[in-house]
């Protein structure tokens, strides 16, 4: 966003001191803010894309799947009302409560359905996505080989992680290459490894 919005927001949002305690209250300010940013020719998303980690870092004496059915059930069927559009991820164990499912159902307008990576080439190929969004975002044809990066066998291990330890998580995927990357900058390897990969999924 650029800078005039930005002053823009500011002017027009009180001081986190300011604001309201009720929910309606906050949600009527959030509107507002919302609408700045419509009025200045942008289109807000909330994304909510890591919904599963909250549920699973949670403690106390609220069950995950409860927690699931309050966000899911009360507070995004709220949130819809906003102007702005928005995305939210469901992990698959979500549907496994019908009642969680039904509310995905009756609040969600177009799902989703991410597949699992059957094959090393189909992770290889969402790992490059990578390399081409921190490399050459704009220019993706002049992306370095894969092979420059991550070696076969490290893919094909990462493959193997992605379908047992991790139990298809591609964010456990992710995660890995990015200890990967640090150990190998380190250690001075030109290229990351099984050995490397191994090592970053234990930590």
């Amino acid at each position: 966003m650029g800078a005039g919005l930005q002053v823009e927001v500011k002017r027009q949002v009180p001081s986190p001191a300011e604001l309201p305690r009720t929910a309606q209250a906050t949600l009527e300010v959030l509107e507002q803010l919302l609408a700045a940013i419509q009025k200045d020719g942008y289109t807000p998303v909330l994304v909510f894309d890591d919904t599963d980690r909250w549920f699973r870092t949670v403690g106390g004496a609220i069950s995950h799947h409860d927690l699931a059915l309050a966000f899911f059930g009360t507070v995004l069927p709220e949130l819809r009302q906003l102007s702005a559009g928005m995305v939210v991820a469901a992990h698959t164990t979500y549907m496994e409560n019908p009642a969680v499912a039904d509310q995905l159902r009756s609040t969600v307008e177009i799902p989703i359905n991410v597949p699992t990576l059957s094959s090393a080439r189909a992770l290889g190929q969402v790992i490059r996505s990578r390399v081409v969004a921190h490399t050459c975002p704009d220019d993706p044809a002049s992306a370095p080989p894969l092979t420059t990066v991550i070696q076969d066998s490290a893919v094909h291990r990462l493959q193997e992680l992605y379908s047992t330890e991790f139990h298809f998580s591609l964010r456990d995927v992710i995660r890995t290459m990015h200890v990967a990357v640090t150990e190998a900058c380190n250690g001075g390897y030109d290229t990351l490894t099984p050995e490397l990969v191994s090592r970053a999924a234990a930590w």
